[in-house]
């Protein structure tokens, strides 16, 4: 009966771990598909921004910004922070600004929840903003 009880207990352990693994597999695999240069293009409040995003295997994002606003005037910036992915919400933790370190109250945040992910291409819904966000990954080094 020892034996029996035991077989199932290992059994079971098994069958959990093997859950665990799956579960966490495809954010792992989503994780992995998202490091790399990504060109992000967004149209808001009568500003046209392109950005080229550049996510590195270790966590950390460098981010170089044009913006073209109503009155025709053009703005460069390069941003750097911290990148992840939880799962469902790709999120960037802002924390420099061309090249000065901000304090943790300037710090600022993007997160975006990933809609269905293709080769080249995912969309990210911004749920506080509340607009999509086209990305598509690219070789150019500038906006």
């Amino acid at each position: 009966m020892h034996r029996r009880k035991l077989l199932l207990w290992i059994g079971s352990a098994a069958l959990l771990a093997s859950c665990d693994d799956s579960s966490l597999k495809p954010a792992d695999d989503i994780r992995q598909r998202l490091v790399g240069r990504w060109l992000e293009e967004v149209s808001a409040d009568g500003n046209q921004v392109r950005s080229i995003v550049t996510l590195d295997q270790n966590g950390q994002f460098l981010e170089l910004e044009k913006v073209l606003d109503a009155s025709g005037l053009i703005k460069q910036e390069t941003h750097a922070g911290e990148w992840s992915f939880d799962g469902v919400n790709f999120k960037r933790k802002y924390t420099s600004l061309n090249g000065q370190s901000l304090t943790n109250a300037q710090f600022g945040y993007a997160t975006y929840a990933v809609k269905p992910f293709e080769k080249d291409v995912f969309v990210g819904l911004d749920n506080v903003r509340k607009r999509e966000t086209r990305f598509s990954r690219t070789d150019a080094t500038i906006p």
